[in-house]
């Protein structure tokens, strides 16, 4: 490479960095902190040396791709806000910005948790921005307080929580028909990731419910498939980590009445896996929380893929696909497989590739006794 290319290419870089740089300055976005970010699995503080009033926040990932998983923001006086945020954010790029409750504040330091595993092998840099300015509308799923719970909600049970990660099992002594179920919480924030009902009669559903519950607080209300029923039991995967110390107490609540529509999402029975579907791999999975690598042994170009389970419901939380050649791409993938069925499918990006690799994130914790296969499928 000849003297002139070398600068001219070391001007194109120059240009490509700066117009990042000043793309986040523009539009009132200032730079609040940056970082160099573990590989793998971490969690760090950042503290924020600004006196300005921030209405939103954003990050810029260089060096390699970042999945963040969890944002807690301590603002300056103490007060705490948990922002749902779980975003792959791509070398060069932005994530979606995210406006505060409220009016904001003055942010005093940010927890992040986030994930480089199955990344590229450099460290990523990670930028924080921050502006004010005009709120957006606020989140359309809004909190309603304890004071009032009527409107035919009864309650089921409440429980003392631990600190930090824990999962409880909650029994209820109740005969009364269920199709809506909700909670509460006093003295302490709880956050919430997972809930699986026991009807009697041995009958499980799992329910997608991840949401932060504030204090003197109800939850979102949720529909049970089907009728629903009358429940024997709740197990419930939570949190109160980073929260404040005084132990949190978490009240149930259930009420029958009209249905809502059932969801969107439906599963396709495994029997009509035709359609240019092909068997990429298959693999007996862990019981509770695990993480597996398959190896896929196949030149085919792949653009979809979709799983099956067997034997037992698995709930996958996070996939990672490694193309020949060692390119990787994050798929975003939360979904609770059932029994002999497929699990939605999901398009790649781009033209996808040939599949080398996938690494999948699961759990069969309070699923029935027998071990799940999946089954990995491609087109």
């Amino acid at each position: 490479m000849t003297r002139k290319t070398i600068v001219s290419v070391l001007a194109l870089f120059l240009v490509v960095a700066g117009a990042i740089a000043a793309s986040a300055q523009t539009d009132g976005w200032q730079r609040l902190a940056e970082k160099d970010v573990n590989f793998e699995v971490d969690h760090d503080r950042i503290d924020i040396n600004d006196d300005r009033m921030v209405r939103e926040i954003r990050m810029s990932a260089q060096y390699s791709p970042v999945s963040f998983s969890r944002i807690v923001i301590s603002y300056e006086g103490g007060r705490k806000q948990e922002v749902p945020f779980a975003h792959l954010v791509a070398v060069d790029q932005f994530s979606p910005a995210v406006t505060l409750v409220g009016d904001g504040g003055v942010i005093d330091g940010i927890d992040v948790w986030y994930s480089t595993e199955g990344m590229a092998g450099k460290k990523a840099k990670i930028t924080y921005y921050g502006r004010g300015g005009a709120m957006a509308a606020a989140p359309t799923t809004a909190v309603v307080p304890v004071s009032n719970s009527d409107a035919g909600w009864q309650r089921l049970a409440e429980k003392d929580v631990n600190f930090e990660v824990d999962h409880d099992r909650i029994d209820i002594n109740d005969d009364r028909m269920v199709r809506e179920i909700r909670m509460s919480v006093q003295y302490s924030p709880v956050r919430f990731s997972r809930i699986v009902i026991d009807y009697v009669g041995g009958r499980k559903q799992e329910v997608p419910f991840a949401h932060l519950v504030a204090v003197d607080q109800f939850s979102p209300a949720v529909t049970l498939v089907g009728d629903g029923g009358v429940i024997d039991g709740i197990d419930v995967w939570y949190s109160t980590e980073g929260m404040a110390g005084k132990k949190a107490k978490v009240t149930y609540y259930g009420r029958g009445g009209a249905m809502m529509p059932a969801p969107t999402i439906a599963v396709v029975p495994v029997s009509n896996s035709n359609a240019g579907w092909q068997r990429l791999a298959e693999k007996d999975v862990n019981f509770d929380l695990d993480h597996d690598r398959i190896d896929i042994d196949d030149d085919r170009m792949v653009r979809e893929i979709r799983m099956s389970a067997q034997y037992s419901p698995v709930s996958f939380s996070r996939i990672v696909i490694t193309y020949k050649g060692g390119r990787t791409q994050e798929v975003p993938f939360a979904h609770l497989v059932a029994v002999d069925q497929f699990s939605p499918a999901f398009t790649l990006s781009g033209d996808g590739g040939v599949i080398d690799a996938v690494d999948v994130w699961y759990s069969t914790e309070g699923m029935s006794g027998k071990k799940a296969k999946m089954t990995l499928y491609g087109r």
